[in-house]
């Protein structure tokens, strides 16, 4: 988001896992918080990324 953007009105935190199961490497998992919010003027929920990490 740049410094000139206006701020969202509400974003939530979801964690988001992903389990993998390997016969030869394992089993591991993956999991990542992911941020979303939802677009008022079209009701759709987008994904917030960070470009800059």
């Amino acid at each position: 988001m740049s410094e000139s953007s206006e701020p969202f009105e509400t974003a939530y935190k979801v964690t988001v896992t992903k389990e993998i199961r390997d016969q030869d490497n394992g089993n591991y998992r993956l999991e990542q918080d992911v941020y979303v919010t939802q677009d008022l003027e079209t009701n759709e929920w987008k994904i917030l990324w960070d470009f800059n990490e």
